[in-house]
């Protein structure tokens, strides 16, 4: 998105990482910086890697924390802001990326 952007991008969508109980969420923060999600998702999923939902659909495990190294490098500012209400603050994010296209 960022190669193809002018001014920049915005993405905002749930945070996989940051759902879930205090020892949830910290045990998926831990497997992910391990480099283990994708095996825990073919595991969880059956070698699928989707889940279907009433709600969502056909959906994929995803946060935006995922591709920040990338999004990071590719623009010249970032900034990422939690949208979440007061109980769910870490369960959803934003983040705005400048491009570095003039």
């Amino acid at each position: 998105m960022l190669r193809r952007a002018s001014i920049g991008i915005f993405i905002s969508d749930s945070n996989t990482l940051g759902q879930g109980t205090f020892l949830k969420k910290g045990l998926k923060r831990l497997i992910f910086k391990l480099g283990l999600w994708n095996l825990l998702q073919f595991i969880m999923t059956k070698g699928k890697m989707y889940r279907l939902s009433a709600g969502d659909g056909l959906f994929y495990s995803y946060s935006l924390y995922f591709d920040i190294d990338y999004i990071r490098k590719a623009s010249n500012n970032l900034y990422v802001i939690n949208t979440g209400s007061e109980n769910t603050l870490n369960e959803t994010v934003a983040c705005y990326a400048q491009s570095k296209k003039k």
